[in-house]
């Protein structure tokens, strides 16, 4: 029996390492201090607090990390990079991830996934090909 996990798990009162997952169609937008983890950390906490087995690889400094993608059980991870308060109402969302490298950065799609509910609005800022920053604004 696996335990409901919060849509946005973390503070975002700072700067932070982030990652974005899918786990049975659901998106899942996790936060942990910028100093303390790896991104492949991150993941595994998501998933051991999931209560889902995973399977692992090698990353390129040989440490064993968290498979991306499990068809069973259900998850991907589809993106990893950093978060950053601007201000009281706007959170920056860009960078990529060491252990992960071919996930190149934040996805739009997954930031309007997981705030499809939400009165936010999020911006581009940039439009580099290989990491682009989102701005989300809370509009409350």
């Amino acid at each position: 029996m696996q335990r409901e996990l919060p849509k946005i798990w973390g503070k975002t009162d700072k700067k932070s390492k982030v990652i974005q997952v899918y786990f049975d169609g659901k998106p899942y937008l996790w936060h942990a201090p910028y100093s303390e983890k790896l991104h492949a950390e991150i993941f595994s906490k998501f998933l051991i607090n999931s209560k889902i087995n995973y399977k692992t690889r090698k990353d390129f400094q040989k440490r064993d990390i968290p498979i991306e993608k499990s068809e069973e059980p259900n998850y991907e991870l589809v993106g990893a990079g950093v978060s950053e308060r601007v201000s009281e109402k706007v959170i920056k969302y860009y960078g990529g991830s060491g252990s992960y490298f071919d996930l190149y950065g934040i996805k739009l799609k997954h930031l309007e996934d997981v705030f499809k509910n939400e009165k936010v609005n999020i911006i581009k800022e940039n439009d580099k090909n290989f990491e682009p920053i989102y701005l989300v604004e809370n509009l409350d």
